[in-house]
């Protein structure tokens, strides 16, 4: 796997290439500001994690996630609770995305096949709206798009290449969608470009 560090309008974006299959991610960190004040959980702040899912096809899944991720080397996750981890199917898109507490982030799991990509966000940076991960689909001009909103909270906004602006539809605290590479999605910290 190989890492660069791009800086996009004012935060940090970790673009990281996932041999195997193709995939990138991004994922977003924002600077924290003002009083310290004790972190909330994930599980406790988003609406997601309060309507627990069992269906045998989702406990399984969860399991295999576990199995996929605890095998690798690296991880970002440290106290990830795949009990409560939530998929996401991705419409145009042969990946899933799952949603998953680790303590006081949300982390987003893209899972393609046997390859994965994760990126996590703390819950503040939920909150401020940056919690967006972009991942480019090789040899296509497409990228997925994975954004965990705060509660209530609508989707980000895309801006087509005509400079039309629609908004991604959150459901249970995320938006997902393959868009095309020449879109962008604006954020509190910026607009984000989704080429590579």
């Amino acid at each position: 796997m190989s890492r660069r560090l791009k800086i996009v309008a004012g935060f940090v974006a970790v673009l990281a290439m996932m041999s195997a299959s193709g995939l990138a991610f991004a994922s977003s960190k924002g600077a924290a500001s003002g009083p310290a004040v004790a972190p909330e959980t994930a599980t406790a702040a988003l609406g997601l994690f309060q309507s627990p899912i069992s269906s045998p096809a989702v406990t399984e899944g969860q399991a295999k996630l576990k199995g996929l991720v605890s095998d690798s080397d690296g991880i970002p996750l440290g106290q990830a609770d795949y009990s409560q981890a939530h998929p996401v199917a991705i419409t145009g898109s042969s990946a899933t995305a799952w949603i998953v507490p680790d303590g006081e982030k949300v982390c987003t799991i893209l899972v393609q096949s046997s390859s994965w990509g994760a990126g996590c966000a703390t819950v503040a940076q939920v909150e401020s709206g940056e919690a967006l991960m972009v991942v480019a689909k090789r040899g296509g001009q497409q990228a997925i798009v994975v954004d965990v909103t705060p509660n209530g909270a609508a989707g980000p906004a895309v801006i087509g290449a005509s400079g039309a602006q629609t908004t991604l539809a959150a459901t249970s605290n995320v938006s997902a969608a393959v868009l095309p590479e020449s879109d962008q999605i604006q954020t509190p910290a910026g607009v984000v470009s989704l080429a590579p």
